[in-house]
């Protein structure tokens, strides 16, 4: 089962490594999740591995975790952004406190907050 696990964790790697491969040469890219959400990220990061996390795998949740509308949500260290803007569309009558000390990662969450509309982001550095 182990061994199953690991091939699977370094599945995801490579794929998330190999999919940067025609964005050779640019910065940044603009990442959709059909039409949830859209991410600025960075080319030959980890940035998409974080959003699919989020987004896809869901590895921040468990059965007994659910964000309501009026909830309020602290997420500390939250990188590009990607749960913020997740717990902000589900907490949409809520408010997100995000706490990002690393200064780039903290750029692309101001940029992935504004690229969102998610104004009930609350962006803290």
């Amino acid at each position: 089962m182990r061994l199953k696990l690991l091939l699977m964790h370094l599945g995801l790697k490579l794929f998330f490594i190999s999919s940067y491969f025609g964005e050779w040469g640019k910065k940044s890219v603009i990442y959709r999740i059909g039409k949830k959400a859209k991410f600025n990220l960075r080319v030959n990061t980890s940035d998409k591995l974080n959003v699919f996390q989020a987004w896809k795998s869901k590895e921040y949740f468990d059965s007994e975790f659910r964000i309501e509308k009026d909830d309020i949500i602290v997420d500390i260290g939250a990188n590009i952004g990607a749960f913020s803007v997740y717990a902000a569309k589900k907490a949409d009558k809520g408010t997100v406190f995000s706490y990002e000390p690393d200064k780039e990662n903290y750029s692309m969450l101001l940029k992935n907050k504004f690229l969102n509309d998610a104004d009930n982001i609350f962006p803290f550095n």
